[in-house]
Formats: C-alpha cells, structure tokens, sequence
C-alpha cells in the first residue's frame, strides 16, 4: 500500500508525490509523530546527504527510523555525537506484503510475535527508556510538540489496529518496566492475543505477575528498590515522607521482599492516578490506565491472600495505612473485595488481619505520653471506616461488629473491667490524662519539681485540646459504626452492655478494680454526648425507661421519684402490650446518654471530691504533728517514728496533688463542661414533659423556640411515668 509524502513549501516535492514515484512503506508500527522529514528521491545530492545523517531519515521502503529521547527537534535533525538506541527497524517480508496489499480499512491484525520480530531486527528492547515522541498520545506536553513536528512536516497514516498494539506495548513499558531489569517485555507478551479487546489489561496483568512471581522468587531486595527508585523518579517530591516512613518500617521487618512488592505496587497505582489526572482529555487512555490501575489491585489481593508466594505477615499493610499514604488503593480493594464475597472470603482474609493488628498499635500507644503516634490507630480506623460501598453500605463496620471481641463475654466478677479492656474498642477509648489510668502521663508533663499556675494551666490546656481531638475520631468511628445499618444494632448493643456491667460505678463506695477507668467512660460519655446532640425533646418516649424491649433497665434499688418500686412495677405490668410505640434511635440515645452521665461523669466528680478532702487531711496532719515537735524532740524513738510519720503524710499529699493535677485537665475540660450543659437543658425539657409542665397539645409546638415554656401550675395528679423514674434523674 502507497502513501505520498508531502512537505509544506517544496513544489518538486508535491510534483513527486502526485506522480507516485516517492513511495514509504507504510510499516503500521509508527504513528505520525514517531517520523521525521523525508526528502525524496529526487531531491539534490547535498539535500540527501544532510537528511541521511539523521536518524529520522527514511533511507528505502523498508526501514523506519524512531528517534532516541532527547535527539529530536521540530526540524526533525539530531546533535551529531548522540547515539540512538533506538535503530532502524526492518518489517518482516510477510507483514510488509500484507499491508500493501491490503486497503487501511481491511488491516484488522497485527500480531506480537510480529512486533517481537521487527524489535529484534532492529536491535531494540522495549524494555529500554521510551523516547518522549512515543508516549505523544498520553503526555499533554508531549502532545503539543507532536503538533509542532506534524505542522513543519508531514502527516503518514498509520493502520489503527497495530498502531494501538504499540501504543499499549509502549504505556506499559513505561508505567512498569525498567531496562536494568534484564527481561524482555515484548518476550513476555508473545501469548497474548493482540487483537483481542481486553489486550491491554490482559498485559498489565502478565507483566505484573511476571514481575511480582520474580521478585518473590529471587527475594532481591536490592531490585525491588532499584525499581522503586526509578519510579519515584516519574513523580518527584509526591508523599515523600509518607514513603520514607514507609520504607524505614519496612527495613525492620523480617519478611521485607513481600512488602517491598506491596509498596511496588501501591506506588504503581499512585503513577497511573497521577497520569490518569493529566490525560482527562484522552477517553480511551482513561479507560486503559483505570484498567492498569486494577490490576495493581488484582495482583495486591493475590500477594495479600497468599496466592503468589509463602503467607505473609499480618501486618503488611499496618504501615501503609498509618502513614495514611494512597489510602484510594485500600479504598479500591475493600470495595472489589466486598462486591467479589461480602465480608467473607478474601476480604475477611486481608482486613480482619489488619483491624487486628490496628488493635494491638493502639494497645502499644494508648498514651499521650507519645505525642502523635497515640492518635494514629484512631485516625486510621476512622479511615477504614468511612469506606463505603454502594451507597450508605460500610464493610469494615460489619467486619468489626462481627468479631467475638466486640462484646466479649463477662469470665469473672469484673466484668466492667474486662470489656474495658479485652473489648475491640477498648484501647482506642482509653486514652486518658487520669494519673490512675496512665502513670507516664505524670512524668512525661508534670515532673518537673517547680511548676507555676500558668505553666500547668497551658499543660492542661495542651491535654485537653489533643483529648477533644481524639473524643471526634472516637465519634467518628462509632457514628460511621451507627450509620451503617448492618451494624447499628451491634454498637447500641455495645454502648448497653458497657453500662451494664459498670453500674457499680454509681454507688458511694465500690471496688475500683472490678470497674472500667474513669478515663474510658468519660470518652465513651463524650461520643454519646456528641451523638445525642440532634436529638429533640419532643421526639422522647417518655416510657422507654419501662419498655420490655429496652437496651436500659430500671434497678430493684433505685428509689422511685414518687412511688414504690412494687407500686411501679405493678403499673408496668398492667400496661398492654398494643400501647407500646416502636423504640426510636433518639429515645434510645437520649436514655443510653443519661445513664453515662450517671455512672461516669457522677462518680467521677464525687472522686475529684474527695481526693481534695484528702490533699487538705494528710497537710493538715502532718503540719499539726510537725508543730508538735518541740515536745517530743527530747525522745529519739518517738521523734525518729513521728518523722517518718510527717514524711510518709507529705509524700501522700504530694502524689494525691500531682494526681488532681492531671484530673483539672480531665474534668475542668470547658468542651466537656458545655457537652454536659447542653445535654441536661435536654434532659430539662423531656422531665417537664413527664411532669406534664410542657407538651406537645399546645398550640404553636412546632414552631416553638428551644426555650421552653413552663405551664404552671402542675396537674395534681401526678403522672405514673414521672413518679416512676429514678430519684437521679433529677
């Protein structure tokens, strides 16, 4: 097949042309912008001679030269002195008589093993660096020169079907290979079928497992990070501290090769996202660079299920999601895991090891102590679960939820204790500025021996600023937890069950290590308190406190507002189960609050209390003791052991001192004081309803401000729901 060759501004040229006696074999392999000028048979001598030296120049029908990187200009010439890698390449017999005998429109193949052929022949690997002009169709600035060359030359039409081939042979070159990796990556791509339409992600896929299955057999760390290096290269200066973090993580582990893969990979889909973002114009290059970046993902979930090399450590991708670098990848896979077998199967597999392993981090950190690394777990469980499927749909939230170790079950008599502690959410709900509940707290902030009221108030205010920040990732996750309604049930369920078995808490006096720490139910408090915060007074069952079905029941013990506890439980009895209304989320939140707020936020105050009383009873004893020295001075026995006596006081004092120190911090919290205001305004208005001072008949009820408005006076008969509830509820 004949193709003329034309050139702006030569009249002999176009005179050649329109005869048809300067002819090029039209090879398929090249795209207009991969030739350069190509003067005509008939062109002078001297002309002959300048182009021959380029290597652009077209010397017969059957040779088409590629221009190395970097030696191309607009004029199509090269710096004298550079050699080319990239030579000329001589089309097989068989293909040239094909193509030529065959119109454009008929060429509907073009095989690898043909392409493979013309590489060899002309001395290239397409494992070798890809000059700039091939890669025209998917780099925007490359594109605008490829315009420049076409307008100052000549246009040649390339056949589409083998044009593409070479176009994918050539993104996947670059997007994965490297020329010091010693393999062929045409050699690898011989089985495929090239005119097939899943070609190209057929060949990501071959070259991807070609490339892990090698690495993982040879277990070369060294060209892995060669392979990294290079790829960092292509997007400079992007997360490179994330990265770093990464791979000096990874350097003290002992399985480092699977890793090393693993981060290969992740930062294979991070190149394609980022080429992805610059070729939004190209629809087709779009669709094949989304395709790449699946099977990134399709050969991460062969690695971490354990399909390609010996089972890998649990914590593979601990790293990757602490740093919180290409969380889009983690996205990806949870969502093509889920759709492929729910949460079982392969999902269950990979992630169950990871919120695991997130578990024991936070297990490891639980401490402000060590600054920014205790919130990390938090932040990247909040990530993990705020990853959505189809719609409103969250995996790791009913992955989560589904362990055994969400509501372990109670083994001994402190079952407050133990769900406070063998719970999956306990560590990351236990961070705590209590000295009772994390001792380093006092050395790392207040063991300097002279501390003034203002250094120790910006400490405080340091505490409780970085505490208010993890209490909203501690929302985050159990909202996410609450919004997915698989899972929904399970998180009330926990909230109950937390309370239930620390209802000690609530008495005068109770043993403190058969209960959870005060630092897990003021945060526990602090999440209710947050997701009660829309709940209106108005949209309150009233009788929730006494419904059978109720997360909250009432206590045998509990005296009663204005009735007998038999008087009240007959009443409830009485009442039929048809007037029963369904239980809403905001009548159970609002009750699950108020109860927190009586067995955390109560008892702590009432320790705050008398830890001042105790401050001020050890002083006051070893100060009166002191005064009295004079009298006893004169006896040795009985000054050596009133000594020790003053000396064991004061030390006392000072530990209870430090303590209450770290308490302001906890309780004199202004966020925590204004939650608990907030929320007992609430609480007003549902007891003045009850108490039937304020409700819903009265006209203008919708449009009412918050304010409420009291009807005065009280009905004289009081309501059985009001005197029926708790003393403590108000």
């Amino acid at each position: 097949m004949d193709m003329s060759l034309e050139s702006e501004g030569d009249d002999g040229m176009e005179q050649q042309a329109s005869s048809g006696d300067a002819q090029v074999e039209a090879s398929g392999i090249v795209d207009a912008s991969l030739t350069q000028d190509v003067p005509s048979k008939e062109s002078s001598s001297d002309e002959m001679e300048t182009e021959s030296s380029a290597p652009g120049s077209v010397s017969s029908a059957e040779s088409i030269c590629v221009p190395e990187n970097n030696t191309t200009s607009t004029t199509g010439s090269t710096s004298e002195g550079v050699k080319s890698d990239w030579l000329d390449l001589n089309l097989e017999p068989s293909l040239n008589k094909r193509i030529n005998e065959s119109p454009a429109e008929e060429v509907k193949f073009a095989t690898l093993q043909e392409l493979h052929s013309v590489a060899k022949k002309g001395g290239v690997s397409l494992s070798s660096p890809i000059p700039p002009d091939l890669a025209m169709d998917w780099d925007a600035s490359d594109r605008k020169e490829s315009a420049k060359r076409q307008k100052s030359s000549f246009d040649v039409v390339v056949q589409d079907p083998l044009k593409d081939v070479i176009k994918d042979v050539i993104l996947i070159s670059k997007l994965f290979a490297h020329e010091d990796e010693g393999y062929d990556l045409v050699s690898i791509l011989e089985s495929l079928d090239a005119t097939s339409p899943s070609y190209f992600s057929d060949a990501v896929s071959v070259v991807l497992s070609h490339l892990v299955s090698d690495w993982l057999a040879k277990k070369d760390e060294s060209v892995i990070k060669k392979a990294i290096d290079k790829q960092k290269q292509r997007d400079p200066g992007n997360h490179e501290n994330e990265k770093a973090a990464i791979l000096s993580h990874i350097d003290q582990e002992n399985d480092k090769v699977s890793s090393l893969v693993l981060f290969f990979l992740m930062q294979s889909y991070d190149v394609i996202e980022s080429e992805s973002k610059e070729c939004h114009s190209s629809a087709p290059l779009v669709d094949q660079l989304m395709d790449a970046r699946t099977q990134c993902i399709c050969q991460g979930l062969l690695l971490l299920t354990n399909r390609m090399s010996n089972k890998v450590s649990k914590r593979i991708l601990l790293p990757f999601l602490l740093n919180q670098w290409n969380q889009s990848f983690i996205q990806r896979m949870v969502i093509h895991c889920y759709h492929e077998s729910g949460i079982e199967g392969d999902f269950s597999t990979i992630f169950l090891p990871l919120i695991e392993s997130l578990r024991q981090e936070a297990v490891n950190t639980c401490s402000f102590s060590l600054s920014q690394r205790c919130k990390r777990p938090l932040e990247s469980l909040s990530v993990l679960c705020d990853i959505t499927v189809e719609g409103t749909t969250r995996p790791i939230c009913q992955l989560i939820t589904s362990l055994q170790a969400w509501i372990p079950d109670a083994m001994t008599a402190s079952g407050g204790r133990e769900i406070s502690t063998l719970s999956f959410l306990s560590p990351f709900l236990s961070l705590s500025v209590f000295a009772e509940d994390d001792f380093k707290i006092v050395e790392a902030f207040y063991s300097r021996p002279k501390l003034t009221q203002d250094e120790v108030r910006g400490i405080n205010q340091n505490l409780q600023f970085q505490l208010t920040l993890a209490r909203n990732d501690m929302h985050a996750v159990l909202h996410q937890i609450i919004l997915n309604s698989g899972s929904r049930d399970q998180a009330l369920n926990f909230f109950a069950e937390v309370l239930k078995r620390n209802e000690k808490r609530a008495q005068l006096q109770y043993i403190e290590k058969d209960v959870a720490t005060d630092g897990f139910m003021l945060n526990l408090l602090c999440v209710m308190q947050k997701l009660s915060m829309r709940v209106k007074p108005e949209k309150v069952d009233l009788m929730y406190p006494y419904h059978p079905k109720g997360r909250i029941k009432m206590r045998r013990q509990d005296s009663r507002l204005k009735t007998m506890s038999s008087e009240a439980e007959s009443w409830v009895s009485s009442i039929p189960e048809t007037e029963w209304q369904e239980i809403k989320f905001a009548t159970e939140c609002f009750f699950l609050t108020l109860e927190s707020h009586h067995i955390s936020l109560i008892p702590c105050i009432r320790k705050y209390t008398r830890r001042i009383r105790a401050i001020r009873e050890y002083s006051r004893v070893a100060d009166e003791l002191q005064s009295q020295e004079p009298l006893y001075r004169s006896f040795p026995v009985i000054r050596q052991r009133n000594e020790t006596q003053i000396r064991r006081w004061k030390e006392q004092a000072k530990r209870l001192t430090k303590a209450k120190t770290c308490a302001d911090a906890g309780l004199m919290d202004q966020s925590l004081l204004s939650s608990c205001l907030h929320f007992y305004c609430l609480h007003m208005g549902v007891m003045l309803r009850a108490a039937g001072a304020w409700a819903p008949g009265d006209d203008g009820w919708e449009e009412r401000n918050p304010t409420l408005t009291s009807k005065l006076p009280l009905p004289e008969t009081v309501a059985k729901a009001f005197a029926s509830y708790p003393e403590w509820y108000v």
